[in-house]
């Protein structure tokens, strides 16, 4: 799920049995960034990774079975940054 922290930052979440939320660690994100869910790709999710008080910099591929991700756009990909991402339907 999606949670919000302090001053903006947001991160991926499981819930927990008492109704809480715990973090999840998304590989390849560096600790401290916020993590933003853009859309789901059969049964992985499109993340897209940010500096907390920042501008964009990934759109991530995402396998929360075998935590294992894969930049399709952004550092290392190509250069820049991801600003917006909008999920397709039926696409890959």
């Amino acid at each position: 799920m999606q949670a919000e922290g302090a001053c903006g930052y947001q991160y991926l979440a499981k819930l927990t049995a008492d109704g809480t939320t715990s973090p999840v660690s998304v590989s390849g994100v560096d600790p401290g960034h916020s993590v933003i869910v853009a859309g789901v790709n059969g049964s992985d999710l499109d993340l897209k990774a940010t500096a907390s008080c920042g501008g964009g910099q990934t759109l991530i591929d995402y396998n929360p079975s075998t935590n294992t991700s894969t930049v399709l756009l952004g550092p290392p990909v190509n250069g820049g940054g991801v600003i917006a991402a909008v999920p397709y339907p039926g696409q890959r």
